[in-house]
């Protein structure tokens, strides 16, 4: 089978997408836009095809145009049996979508939508939600990683029919409470205390900037307890991390965070099993996958309340549930967790169980597959 897909980069998620892809023996093909993609990195085996905005003396919305053109020669000469579009290039992208017409008219089209996409994104302009309304309705597939997500894509008049739950899925061998930590823990210089992990990437949508200011108030009552903060390849923000990192010296609380670089996606499941809390606050996001390989390797979940989180997480059983990311609750939450051993220890056994039966990589990946040649049979 020939797949295209078009997917941002560098990210996780699409390496993961692309990799799986050949896996199971698909010829895969990647658009890359010249001037907001990397070049690098592209797993073994992908067929990567740039396409380069021209603008002929200058002529506005002519890259668009072109790119427009590029992309449907593209196609033609390609001849994929699935094309493959995933995230309609949430929030302050909505407006490359003009250009990008010519894939709505190829079939069979799946579109993957993330979660800023149906969150953030319609609520830009009108024009925003027309876009991407047109984009949903024009593909034969819309997947989601939550039943919230997927309502939202009903609600904007995409049958039900068309929608299907799709998670990125984990590997739960790699991913499990089995790590050997000690060197981690020592090359940190994290000492013998607990550990408090928020590895989103420094954007304003993840809230760094009030598990910051919730530091203090933990640090007074357990002060040996040390944070970390995870600095991401894709959709990071320095000026975001300044604040943050501003934020805590102006604190005095520096010396108990370590704010890492990029880490190499093997090297996650030693960097969770070292955390005792993992703390996700988004605004707004569909099923976060980090959140999954953090508890499938034992730890406790601290997060924001929101609807696809609700569907597996108990407040106080599996998990802490906020209901405002405000850093005197967030403090709290963390504190809770920390005097409460038995239900953190309870909540590592039961969300090892529903990692392994809802999201195990092996699974959706045979999902994908059927999803791809269910979308190939009814086009022909």
């Amino acid at each position: 089978m020939r797949i295209c897909m078009m997917a941002p980069w560098p990210s996780v998620h699409t390496d993961f997408l692309l990799k799986a892809a050949i896996r199971m023996g698909y010829e895969v093909h990647y658009l890359r836009i010249g001037g907001l993609q990397s070049d690098a990195g592209f797993p073994t085996g992908v067929q990567v095809h740039s396409l380069e905005p021209r603008r002929p003396m200058g002529l506005r919305y002519t890259g668009q145009i072109s790119l427009g053109l590029q992309t449907r020669r593209l196609l033609r000469r390609v001849k994929p049996d699935v094309l493959h579009i995933h995230t309609l290039f949430a929030g302050r992208r909505w407006r490359e979508l003009p250009w990008m017409w010519p894939l709505y008219s190829y079939h069979p089209l799946v579109i993957t939508a993330w979660g800023g996409d149906l969150m953030v994104s319609p609520k830009v302009s009108r024009s925003a939600r027309r876009l991407i309304q047109f984009a949903l309705r024009s593909a034969d597939m819309v997947l989601g990683n939550s039943e919230a997500l997927l309502e939202v894509a009903r609600s904007m008049g995409v049958p039900r029919q068309r929608l299907h739950e799709m998670q990125f899925g984990i590997d739960t061998e790699v991913f499990s409470p089995i790590q050997a930590t000690e060197t981690l823990r020592t090359k940190l210089n994290l000492g013998p205390g607990p550990v408090v992990y928020s590895p989103r990437a420094f954007t304003p949508t993840y809230n760094q900037l009030a598990i910051a200011k919730a530091i203090p108030k933990v640090l007074q009552v357990i002060p040996e307890c040390r944070f970390l903060f995870q600095r991401r390849a894709e959709f990071h923000m320095p000026e975001y991390e300044a604040e943050v990192q501003e934020s805590l010296e102006r604190q005095g609380v520096d010396r108990a965070v370590r704010i890492l670089p990029p880490r190499q996606y093997e090297d996650m499941p030693t960097y969770y099993a070292l955390a005792d809390v993992l703390v996700s606050v988004p605004s707004h996001e569909g099923m976060p996958r980090s959140v999954l390989e953090a508890v499938a390797c034992g730890a406790f979940p601290i997060v924001s309340d929101l609807p696809a989180l609700r569907e597996w997480i108990t407040d106080g059983e599996n998990g802490l549930i906020l209901s405002s990311v405000e850093p005197k609750q967030i403090a709290e939450a963390i504190l809770y967790a920390l005097s409460h051993k038995s239900m953190t220890q309870k909540a590592a056994q039961i969300n090892r169980e529903i990692v392994e039966r809802r999201w195990s990589y092996s699974f959706w990946l045979r999902r994908l597959d059927e999803l791809y040649r269910e979308a190939v049979a009814g086009k022909s």
